[in-house]
């Protein structure tokens, strides 16, 4: 008898996605179609109140008091190119660090490229960790924003939040937070840590639909300096040909993905039952009993220590077998999926000394099990052996 397939790859997008998600977006195909704020039709007036409620869960799931500080975009990557290009002006210098996933690096490597920007990157260690001083020394007389990746997409590792927050608002930096592997996982309160902008996607662990990110916005930051991307029709003043200047409409232009959205809705509602803490508790549990069940295959490497990974999401080689290689016969003979080569964030693999041929990454979500664990290290051990 086939076994049935094994989803390990949730740091790419959440599988399977809740039966209230999938079922939300149906609905709304099927029941509701219409757009938010052209109308006062049934349809469009329900549009608009779904839009407004998945602001207010947002909002308060990351700290935020103001709902119309939640701005959708089409995804993680569009919400961080509008954070990082709406924000930083020709003559400004940058801070990164070294464990960038492409959607932070590559905007700001294209306004370096320019010549628009001087940019710093900061190396973090092997276990992603990372020194105020070493950001300290970066500090420049024009240095405009400090962009980071608050989980890798890699290794799971998460960097010091609570610091980096306070290193910014310190030093009169721009925060530009990239929250798309720790956000539904590691809770979030904006607030308290003094974030200024936050970009993730609906996909990961919040649980939704793929093709909707969130840039959310801080209470206490002023949005004059951060400048639109796009312009167009927002159902919003429609007799000036001018873009609105106002929450949310500033930053969002055209139709919205109102089926995606919906699905979001049912996802924050199903993530909010079964607990963030829950989540957490559950992916570092399912971690530490891979190492511990991985530990006698001799010619696996991993890269950090289990306490340090904080997302379900692991990386690893087998000596001998290239990433590639192991994917596909983990692919192919136990139907395991995972995911293999450089994760989109080449800076993370030099960091921990994997670039260019990179790893297998397996990633837990929130219906792994035990049982799922053991099937992925029998099959490990099965390869090692031959």
């Amino acid at each position: 008898m086939t076994s049935a397939a094994l989803y390990l790859d949730n740091a790419a997008t959440s599988f399977p996605k809740p039966a209230s998600v999938t079922d939300a977006v149906c609905e709304y195909m099927t029941q509701v179609g219409a757009s938010s704020g052209r109308a006062y039709y049934q349809g469009a007036v329900e549009a608009g109140n779904t839009l407004f409620e998945v602001r207010e869960k947002l909002a308060s799931l990351c700290g935020v008091s103001n709902p119309m500080r939640a701005v959708f975009s089409a995804s993680a990557t569009d919400a961080l190119n509008t954070a990082i290009l709406g924000c930083i002006e020709p003559g400004d210098h940058v801070i990164t660090t070294s464990f960038e996933h492409n959607s932070t690096i590559r905007p700001l490597m294209a306004l370096k490229q320019r010549g628009d920007i001087e940019l710093s990157i900061v190396e973090a260690d092997e276990q992603f960790e990372l020194s105020e001083a070493s950001l300290r020394a970066c500090v420049q007389s024009n240095t405009k924003a400090l962009v980071f990746n608050w989980a890798s997409n890699v290794f799971g590792t998460c960097a010091p939040l609570s610091m980096l927050a306070r290193f910014a608002k310190h030093q009169g930096l721009i925060s530009i937070c990239d929250a798309s592997q720790a956000m539904g996982v590691v809770p979030l309160d904006m607030a308290t840590l003094g974030l200024d902008l936050v970009a993730f996607p609906a996909h990961k662990g919040l649980l939704g639909p793929m093709g909707l990110g969130v840039l959310m916005i801080n209470d206490s930051f002023d949005i004059k300096r951060l400048k639109p991307l796009t312009f167009g029709g927002t159902g919003s003043r429609s007799d000036d040909i001018c873009q609105p200047d106002f929450l949310p409409d500033k930053y969002e232009s055209g139709t919205h993905n109102m089926p995606a959205i919906a699905g979001l809705n049912a996802a924050l509602d199903a993530l909010s039952e079964y607990g963030i803490e829950r989540v957490y508790a559950h992916k570092r549990a399912l971690t530490e009993a891979f190492y511990l069940g991985a530990k006698s295959i001799a010619r696996l490497q991993t890269y950090v220590d289990w306490e340090q990974i904080q997302t379900g999401t692991i990386s690893f080689n087998l000596a001998g077998v290239s990433c590639s290689e192991l994917g596909l016969v983990l692919a192919e003979r136990y139907r395991i999926q995972t995911r293999v080569g450089l994760h989109c964030s080449p800076l993370a693999h030099r960091s921990m000394g994997t670039f260019p041929e990179g790893a297998v990454r397996i990633s837990f979500g929130i219906y792994t099990t035990p049982a799922c664990v053991e099937r992925l290290i029998a099959a490990l051990k099965e390869v090692a052996d031959e």
